[in-house]
């Protein structure tokens, strides 16, 4: 992960996740751009005279600058010295955040998007879900999703869901990440029909992988099936910094009828969620 995108519209959200996505950029000697997206309208009709209009061009400078500013102040605060070549800011001019926050995360090729994320609630998570949410839909990469009041930390303790399906090739991405700070990555399933060799499944990914801090943990939710209620109670017990879940890309009439698992953690973990779109076999 060597390039990072990371929106920011100056809600205290999004400045926490601004806050976690520089130290990150730090920690992994990555390449990170802070982006504003804005809508920039351009008068059709006429303009009284003496009313002064700002350009598109000079509009997003003022953006720009803006972006700079409470970035130099995100980094003093964190005691980092901002490097101009690796740190950039640019304000975007898109019709939505959400486009505009995938293309240009396919411009810059992004290895990673990191954005902060809030909640909705009753039938609008399910049909309107959230921006983070939308952006996971689209996003040519990864997307770690930052909750309201998650404060910027050193990671040390990482969880991962597996279906046990792909866990080889999807084991090796979640320790790729975790070996970035050196965290303890615990995979873990949900349900009755556990592994009965965990213990050496765990092994073979500790010498196939060269990383000796994975564990397995079993995860029985008190009604089969219930998927969330087993994510909950996974966070709820062991207090993950970051959560990895891998997701399918899914058609529209499904979007309509059902709510993803990741989708679902978006909306109610108190920790990061940090989501995979899984690859075809």
């Amino acid at each position: 992960m060597k390039k990072i995108i990371c929106p920011v519209d100056f809600s205290d959200n999004s400045l926490d996740a601004a806050r976690f996505a520089l130290r990150f950029a730090a920690i992994s000697e990555a390449k990170i751009k802070f982006i504003y997206v804005s809508s920039v309208l351009i008068p059709t009709g006429g303009m009284s005279y003496g009313v002064g209009v700002e350009s598109p061009s000079y509009h997003l400078k003022l953006r720009t600058e803006e972006l700079e500013e409470q970035i130099d102040i995100l980094y003093k605060e964190a005691k980092i010295k901002r490097d101009p070549k690796t740190s950039i800011c640019e304000a975007v001019d898109y019709a939505s955040l959400v486009h505009g926050v995938t293309e240009t995360a396919k411009k810059f090729k992004a290895d990673l998007i990191i954005m902060g994320t809030k909640g909705a609630a009753g039938l609008r998570r399910i049909f309107m879900g959230s921006v983070t949410a939308s952006v996971l839909e689209e996003a040519p990469c990864p997307v770690l999703a930052v909750p309201v009041n998650f404060k910027a930390k050193f990671i040390k303790k990482i969880g991962m869901a597996t279906e046990l399906k792909q866990i080889k090739r999807e084991a090796k991405k979640a320790i790729d990440f975790a070996r970035i700070f050196d965290a303890h990555l615990d995979l873990f399933h949900i349900g009755s029909n556990q592994p009965e060799d965990a213990d050496k499944m765990i092994e073979e990914l500790k010498t196939k992988n060269g990383y000796d801090k994975i564990s397995y943990t079993e995860v029985k939710p008190k009604y089969e099936g219930d998927i969330t209620g087993g994510l909950n109670q996974y966070t709820a017990s062991k207090k993950p910094d970051v959560l990895i879940m891998f997701y399918t890309k899914r058609n529209w009439f499904n979007k309509l009828t059902q709510i993803s698992r990741t989708k679902e953690m978006l909306f109610h973990a108190d920790t990061a969620v940090l989501s995979f779109r899984r690859e075809k076999k």
